[in-house]
């Protein structure tokens, strides 16, 4: 008797242990807290500064641009970096895919918005008649319209009215499509890991050579080579604060958080070393880029370069380690988005 009780202690002790140690489980138990406090969350916050900035827009009257179109413009600015950093999206709902694109132009195509808004600002069609094509409604058209000038004329606010309502969509239709497509993300749990990696390593090198490097004339394109104006949102100053918004979104995956992120997940392919290699030289760019946070920052090469040897540092840890370690099949980085 006392051995059928200790056999049936022994197999009941197994069972437990195999429901509590079920490594699949615990990884999407860890993918579906990302899902919701990071893709889902920032989509949501995104969605509703746009909504902000909408309102403010339509109580706006011409003449000079007030603080709270600044703030408002700002936060837009500022939240759509964390749904575009960690935007996985195009490959759960293909519909998906340009959203980004109808929202974003930053080193898409050669157009010059620039010209093209001169073109619409200064034509007789109504607004929405003019602003016929998807770059001219793009958060980029937005700056022009905001930013070209102090003063905001009747034409240019009427412009941005339409320019916004389109943002907001397009980020509505982001937010819905997440909200839909998280069955489909937990699904696979590797094709979900190495979509989170590989853009990780993706972002990571835009906004090294892209966002720091091309304005700072640090890589080999500009080389001693300074402008500004290659910046991202060099007309409304917020190029630096966006790259500071692109590493708090990486770090709402790589660093310790409150809830449960990649940080719960390394542990099951033995490549808690690697992660904590990328987590410090996260934090270290962040540092790095903390420096030299302003407003109209001027792209020093002395100053930036720094945050630009920081950042190559981080993209090779991971795309060399992290994303090996993790058994994820790596993406070929582009060398230039032109």
């Amino acid at each position: 008797m006392k051995k059928i009780l200790i056999i049936a202690a022994l197999i009941g002790i197994g069972i437990l242990l195999f429901v509590i140690q079920d490594p699949e489980k615990d990884k999407q138990e860890a993918l579906a807290s990302i899902y919701e406090n990071v893709l889902l969350k920032d989509s949501a916050d995104a969605q509703s500064t746009c909504a902000v900035l909408k309102d403010t827009l339509s109580q706006s009257t011409p003449g000079e641009r007030s603080e709270a179109l600044n703030n408002a413009f700002a936060n837009l600015v500022l939240a759509w970096k964390r749904v575009e950093t960690n935007y996985v999206l195009g490959d759960l709902d293909s519909e998906r895919i340009d959203t980004p694109r109808f929202i974003d132009i930053f080193h898409v195509g050669n157009e010059s918005i620039a010209q093209q808004m001169e073109k619409v600002i200064h034509s007789s069609s109504q607004p929405k008649t003019a602003l016929y094509k998807h770059s001219y409604k793009t958060i980029n058209a937005l700056e022009y319209l905001l930013y070209k000038n102090n003063d905001i004329s009747e034409r240019k606010l009427a412009l941005s009215i339409v320019v916004a309502e389109n943002i907001c969509h397009r980020l509505d239709q982001i937010y819905q499509s997440y909200r839909e497509k998280e069955t489909e993300f937990l699904a696979d749990s590797q094709k979900a890991l190495s979509l989170l990696i590989n853009i990780l390593a993706e972002r990571t090198f835009e906004t090294k050579d892209w966002r720091v490097g091309d304005p700072a004339g640090l890589t080999k394109k500009y080389e001693g080579q300074v402008d500004p104006n290659r910046g991202e949102y060099s007309l409304s100053g917020l190029s630096m604060p966006a790259v500071k918004a692109i590493l708090e979104a990486q770090a709402s995956l790589v660093l310790k958080q409150s809830f449960a992120n990649l940080n719960e997940i390394v542990i099951f392919f033995s490549a808690e070393q690697q992660l904590m290699q990328s987590s410090e030289l996260l934090t270290q760019s962040q540092a790095e880029e903390n420096k030299i946070n302003t407003l109209y920052y001027d792209f020093n090469p002395d100053k930036t370069r720094s945050l630009y040897d920081s950042l190559n540092k981080l993209q090779t840890s991971y795309y060399g380690n992290l994303l090996q370690s993790l058994n994820v099949t790596a993406k070929i980085l582009e060398a230039d988005g032109d």
